[in-house]
């Protein structure tokens, strides 16, 4: 929608020329691509990490812990906030394996979307 709203803007203030045209798609193309890339790069990290045990690993940790669920994904969220201010590197190694360990949470998407305060903030 706002692909199509840019063009008809363009459109109407003569501002739309083939040149600027190629370039937009070749930049949209060139993003998609590291994109897809980020896309590979996770799903290959991921998959190496549960072949190698890691997911068992994390797993027993995780149940060792003893939290509630509502306790482990706060404390999930702390970590990735602390992480964030060093580099985005182990940011985004920790998000790959966040479904493992809210899953052997107990802590489920739908569990987050039904939750009370969910509620409470869509009003």
């Amino acid at each position: 929608v706002g692909a199509f709203g840019g063009l008809f803007l363009a459109t109407c203030y003569r501002s739309l020329t083939w040149q600027r045209l190629k370039e937009a798609v070749y930049l949209t193309a060139k993003t998609s691509a590291m994109v897809c890339w980020l896309f590979v790069g996770s799903w290959t990290f991921a998959s190496v990490f549960s072949y190698l045990g890691g997911e068992h690993l994390i797993s027993e940790f995780v149940q060792g812990m003893d939290l509630t669920p509502l306790q482990f994904l706060l404390l999930a969220q702390l970590i990735i906030f602390l992480l964030g201010f060093a580099s985005g590197l182990p940011l985004l190694l920790t998000i790959s394996t966040l479904s493992i360990w809210l899953t052997e949470a107990g802590v489920t998407l739908t569990a987050i979307c039904l939750s009370r305060w969910w509620r409470c903030w869509r009003l």
